[in-house]
């Protein structure tokens, strides 16, 4: 760009994610119990993936790792939601393994209830405007550094907000993060935090403003 850095503003994309938040205030405990019965979840230490199932969002990777994770945390259950070219590879793994639960796609509100049943989102390949879910239903998200994320990414702070795996290649690297941090109450519960504090920054108000003064910024120039 010919304009100088002072001129140029970041928008901070963002969705609204307010009907996510009030959703989730509302849900009960008996409604979880009903979802946990109807996914067939027995254990507590459950995780989900949740969007598109394509070939950038490396589901071979995401399930070897899983089945690894499995080894480590015997009460260890993966919910996905989602559907795409590569979702015949869920089915076929939620026919073999029982505590691997596919339950298609979910949209809005109704995907709010598997979130509160999970502990952490595992999401190895692309992410993009799924870490605001992961903010707003406080569901830390768990991610590597592969090079095609989309900008989004810059929201998550590794260690503060969710966790970015520095071994992209390596399931069984990503499988002992996670173990790790399903098995550290004290650790999850600290991005879980980090994620209520990006909940409040990451708005869709406040995309609009920056919006604003961006405009403004560069109509000054």
């Amino acid at each position: 760009s010919d304009l100088p850095e002072n001129r140029i503003t970041s928008v901070q994309n963002a969705i609204d994610t307010r009907s996510l938040v009030e959703t989730r205030k509302k849900i009960t405990p008996d409604q979880l119990e009903k979802i946990r019965r109807e996914t067939g979840i027995k254990g507590n230490n459950v995780c989900l993936y949740v969007g598109g199932i394509y070939r950038e969002k490396r589901i071979d990777f995401l399930i070897e790792a899983c089945i690894q994770i499995k080894t480590n945390i015997p009460d260890f259950e993966m919910i996905f939601i989602g559907a795409g070219p590569d979702d015949n590879n869920v089915k076929r793994s939620a026919e073999l393994y029982e505590w691997i639960h596919y339950v298609g796609p979910k949209f809005g509100d109704e995907k709010v209830p598997y979130f509160m049943v999970s502990k952490l989102i595992l999401m190895p390949g692309l992410v993009g405007l799924a870490i605001l879910d992961s903010f707003a239903l406080e569901t830390p998200l768990v991610t590597t550094n592969v090079p095609y994320h989309s900008p989004e990414i810059d929201y998550l702070i590794d260690g503060v907000n969710g966790v970015v795996v520095r071994e992209p290649d390596e399931p069984s690297v990503y499988a002992t993060q996670v173990s790790d941090l399903l098995k550290d109450d004290k650790a999850r519960e600290k991005l879980v935090a980090g994620c209520r504090v990006a909940r409040g920054k990451y708005t869709v108000e406040e995309m609009v403003d920056r919006f604003t003064d961006g405009i403004i910024k560069a109509l000054n120039y």
